[in-house]
C-alpha cells in the first residue's frame, strides 16, 4: 500500500483540520462529537478518512505526531451514546489504523526504527491500545466480538511486517474451543497466514491440522479445510521448509477425506434445516 508523498503532508494536515471542523465539537474540534450514523454517506466518509491518515509518513518514513494524536483523539473521545446503529465496525476501523499508522512495512525505505525513540513510543503505546481493547471486549462484547477480531487482524499486521516481535500463541489462545467461532475462524486464518513464512514451525503445523481433523464444531473443521485450500501454505520449491515433510502430506490426505465427509453431513443437514417448497400444478385460468 503506497504511502502519501513528504509533499502532500501540508495538504492532508488540512484535511485533518477539516475533518475536526465537520465532526468535532465548535469550541473543541480535537473532541469528536457523538457518533451519529444515520447517513451512510457521512459514515464511510469518517472511515475512509481515518483509513488514509493512517498511511501518513514524514521524510524519514515514520507517521508524523499528527496522525498519532488524530488516532488518540478518535479512540479517546469516541461516545456511542444516543447512536441508533451499533459502532463496532467503526472502532474496528480506527483500531487498525491506528496501528498500521505505526507498521513499518507500509513505507518502502528501510528505516532504523530502534533509532527512533518517538516511534517506540508510539508502537508501544498501539500495542497496549489493542490489548486494551481485547480485554473490554471481553467485559462489553462488541457485535460478534468484532473489536478482537480486529485487533487480532492489527497484530498480525505488525507481526508479519516485523514491526512488532513474532508472537504466535495469542492466535492459538484465541482459535482454541470455547472462543465465539466468528473469532476462532479469524485466528485461525491468520495461523494458516502464518503457516508461509520461514519461522514457521511443525508445532503450528499440528496445531492448525487438530482443529481441521479433532474440533468439536464441523463449521470450524469444514472452515479450516477450506481456508488451508484457498491460502495453500506449502510451496514445493521452499525445501528447507520444517512442514514441507512427508509427515504432514500423509495427515493433509486424511484431512481431504474427512473434509470430504465433513462437507457431505453440511450439506445434509442444511437440507434437513431447509424447508422443500413443493410447486403446485394449475390448470388453465
Amino acid at each position: 500500500m503506497p504511502t502519501v508523498p513528504v509533499l502532500r503532508l501540508q495538504a492532508w494536515n488540512q484535511i485533518i483540520d477539516m475533518f475536526r471542523k465537520k465532526y468535532g465539537l465548535p469550541l473543541y474540534p480535537e473532541i469528536v462529537r457523538l457518533n451519529d450514523f444515520t447517513n451512510l454517506d457521512e459514515y464511510f466518509m469518517q472511515q475512509t478518512i481515518a483509513d488514509a491518515v493512517s498511511l501518513l509518513r514524514d521524510k524519514e518514513g515514520f507517521s508524523p505526531n499528527i496522525a498519532h494524536k488524530f488516532f488518540r483523539d478518535l479512540l479517546g473521545f469516541n461516545d456511542n451514546t444516543g447512536n441508533p446503529f451499533d459502532d463496532s465496525y467503526y472502532v474496528g476501523t480506527l483500531l487498525k489504523a491506528f496501528a498500521q499508522s505505526v507498521d513499518l512495512g507500509v513505507s518502502k525505505k528501510p528505516l532504523a526504527a530502534h533509532f527512533r525513540k518517538d516511534h517506540r513510543k508510539r508502537l508501544n503505546e498501539v500495542v497496549s491500545t489493542l490489548s486494551r481493547y481485547m480485554n473490554l471486549d471481553k467485559l462489553n462484547p462488541s457485535f460478534h466480538f468484532h473489536i478482537t477480531k480486529s485487533c487480532l487482524q492489527a497484530l498480525w499486521k505488525l507481526q508479519k511486517s516485523k514491526t512488532i516481535p513474532r508472537q504466535i500463541r495469542i492466535f492459538h489462545e484465541h482459535a482454541m474451543y470455547g472462543h465465539f467461532e466468528g473469532v476462532r475462524l479469524a485466528a485461525v486464518e491468520i495461523l494458516i497466514d502464518a503457516l508461509a513464512s520461514d519461522e514457521s514451525t511443525q508445532v503450528e503445523v499440528d496445531f492448525v491440522l487438530n482443529i481441521a481433523e479433532h474440533d468439536g464444531s464441523l463449521n470450524m473443521r469444514y472452515h479450516t479445510m477450506k481456508l488451508l485450500t484457498e491460502y495453500a501454505p506449502f510451496h514445493v520449491d521452499r525445501k528447507d521448509s520444517g512442514i514441507n515433510v512427508s509427515s504432514v502430506v500423509d495427515r493433509l490426505g486424511g484431512v481431504r477425506r474427512i473434509g470430504a465427509v465433513v462437507g457431505a453431513l453440511r450439506n445434509a443437514r442444511k437440507r434437513m434445516c431447509v424447508p422443500v417448497i413443493q410447486s403446485e400444478t394449475r390448470g388453465p385460468m
